[in-house]
């Protein structure tokens, strides 16, 4: 089988959609693990230097990951604009959001 532009394109409309929910998912699990790491250091009655130093490189994680969204949204506007050039497509589009299996706005919506 060749791997022409219109295979490409098909598989980019799944995969760079799914790296978007996974960056999405990954923030919101490092948000999880900084909770429980509060939490735990609240409930505990331990002082608050406890655990400083795990927070501020989950603090990091997150401002790596908002960067590799920043990143991954440009490559889905390039991708956009690739497939109007060279799929000859009449409303490049991207594909509805069930196609991904986590649904990104949603998990926002729930912590909103």
């Amino acid at each position: 089988m060749t791997f022409t532009v219109f295979t490409a394109a098909a598989r980019l409309r799944r995969e760079i959609p799914a790296a978007e929910a996974a960056l999405d998912e990954a923030m919101l699990r490092t948000t999880e693990v900084i909770r429980t790491i509060v939490t735990a250091r609240r409930e505990a009655g331990v002082p608050p230097h406890v655990g400083q130093d795990a927070l501020l490189r989950l603090n990091k994680v997150q401002s790596s990951l908002l960067d590799a969204g920043s990143n991954i949204f440009r490559v889905h506007n390039q991708a956009i604009s690739a497939a109007a050039i060279y799929c000859s497509a009449d409303e490049p589009t991207c594909p509805p959001s069930g196609m991904v299996e986590h649904e990104p706005a949603a998990a926002l919506e729930a912590v909103a």
